[in-house]
């Protein structure tokens, strides 16, 4: 084993525990928060103080929009910042501050009833705490890349204590097929950081639940199963449209930042004081309807349009929250509204409605985010239905061939590309690393003799040796490379993920 990847697992096991404990305390907070909302919107206070309790709210916001305004990137899901960290267009400067104020936006955010979930700011924290290892650890500038990606993972595995799932989110929503080297380490960092969680917390509510199917030959039941799947497609298109134009309408709207956030504030209240189980992501309301078949159909169908609207306004405003617990939500109350419009028209019974719920969850997923083997696993160690997974496949497959025949775009790939806009600059660089791999082109070559796209400039080229000063030395332009070398590069930073990619396959980073 190189003594890179012996120190990369190491130091992925520290960022695991580390963004374990936060993002495991995270939650645990997020958990109680119901409470205080239970307090604040009970039926039994006086006018006077329902009154207050948006007053209330609205304060805690302003000062949460005062902190996002003075600490880079605490605003937003934390998702896309993790991505843009990983490929090095941000850097997070002042690692504790930015790790406190995260903790401290989320949890007021998400804890006064934002229909937001709790995935996105611990992604993010764990990001950081994986920047704070490297710095802390002198890594390099690869290895803290890959321990910014473990760091990611652990937050969502912490976040649903799911510790396969992250892996493949890193995968097909940050670093790309292929990406071999960064699996280990992130699949290390989840399984601490899942650990953590799962001390506390487990996924029984949606384990205990019996799973009965539709006893229908396959070529009906697969019909069922694609009426489904275009269901949830065009609910999850809605969704996302909904989400990115009540973003750009929030940004446009020529109103004072106060009175919408004061806005914002008395719909919470009133969706806490009416629906209190959609609050904070909507996983109460989940359960309930789960193991309830007595809410009527348009009941459940108002529970949806709500999850939509609310998770756009609160997503919106940009404060701390993410989108993958409400989209979950969305896809199992979706598949419980199309599963009551079955059992209206006599197609299945009752007992079946759970197995078009906890398919959904897996559907929506892919419908909205494009990552249909992380949906399939989410799902399943979510709910621990591996008996799922067959109509779980076949509905996912369906899924995707709709999003590449309308070429739908993934949310999280329009809300990065919406959170960058502003860094397109003409003139603006940005300096990254790469680690020439095994096969990589590079072997055998010297950089100086390789002709690169004019966006890109290698500066120089690190070594490392055990005997050298420090580790590592630079090579010349004519030196021939080989495997561990690091190649230090300025890339412009319009056309900069392009650019990034193209450098990655040139060193064969996404193989070993």
């Amino acid at each position: 084993m190189q003594y890179f990847n012996l120190k990369l697992y190491i130091l992925s096991i520290i960022t695991g525990i580390a963004t374990g404990a936060v993002a495991t305390l995270f939650r645990w907070l997020i958990a109680e928060s119901y409470h205080l909302r239970k307090y604040l919107f009970s039926e039994d206070r006086s006018f006077w103080f329902s009154i207050l309790a948006p007053v209330f709210i609205w304060i805690v916001f302003m000062g949460v929009n005062y902190m996002k305004s003075r600490i880079p990137y605490v605003s937003g899901s934390g998702i896309p910042q993790s991505m843009a960290a990983i490929i090095g267009r941000y850097k997070f400067i002042r690692p504790f501050r930015l790790l406190g104020a995260k903790f401290a936006a989320g949890l007021a955010s998400i804890g006064l009833g934002l229909t937001l979930g709790k995935e996105g700011p611990s992604m993010q924290m764990g990001s950081v705490c994986g920047t704070i290892v490297g710095e802390n650890f002198k890594t390099t500038p690869v290895e803290k890349k890959h321990l910014i990606a473990s760091g990611a993972g652990a937050g969502l595995a912490a976040a649903f204590t799911t510790p396969l799932a992250p892996v493949f989110f890193i995968i097909e929503n940050m670093q790309g097929w292929g990406a071999i080297k960064i699996m280990i380490p992130t699949l290390l960092a989840s399984l601490c950081s899942g650990y953590f969680a799962g001390i506390i917390f487990t996924n029984s509510h949606l384990h205990s639940v019996i799973i009965q199917e539709p006893t229908y030959d396959t070529s009906y039941k697969i019909i069922i199963l694609f009426a489904f799947a275009v269901f949830i497609f065009i609910v999850g298109r809605i969704y996302c449209f909904s989400i990115l134009r009540i973003k750009t309408a929030m940004r446009s709207f020529r109103l004072p930042r106060w009175t919408k956030i004061l806005i914002v504030s008395v719909i919470t209240s009133v969706m806490g004081f009416i629906f209190i189980d959609i609050t904070a992501g909507g996983e109460k309301e989940l359960i309930f309807q789960v193991h309830n078949n007595q809410s009527s159909f348009w009941y459940v169908f108002l529970i949806m349009v709500l999850i939509i609207l609310t998770t756009s306004i609160g997503y919106g405003i940009n404060f701390s929250g993410g989108l993958i617990l409400p989209t979950l939500v969305l896809g199992g109350i979706s598949g419980k509204v199309f599963a009551m419009i079955l059992t209206d028209m006599d197609i299945i019974p009752v007992e079946v409605i759970p197995f078009f719920m906890y398919i959904g969850l897996a559907l929506m997923f892919t419908c909205v985010f494009s990552s249909p083997i992380t949906g399939l696993i989410i799902a399943i160690e979510i709910t621990g239905k591996y008996e799922l997974l067959v109509p779980m496949i076949v509905t996912v497959t369906m899924a995707v061939l709709f999003i590449r025949h309308f070429h739908s775009r993934p949310l999280m790939r329009s809300l990065y590309m919406d959170m960058i806009s502003e860094k397109f600059e003409k003139g603006l660089f940005y300096r990254t690393s790469f680690e020439v791999c095994s096969n990589s082109f590079y072997i055998g070559k010297s950089y100086s003799s390789v002709k690169l796209p004019h966006d890109i400039e290698i500066i120089n080229v690190m070594r490392y040796d055990s005997k050298s000063n420090g580790g590592t030395y630079e090579v010349g332009p004519r030196t021939v490379l080989k495997t561990g070398d690091v190649i230090n590069v300025k890339m412009a930073a319009v056309g900069y993920e392009q650019l990034y990619f193209i450098m990655s396959a040139y060193c064969n980073e996404l193989g070993n």
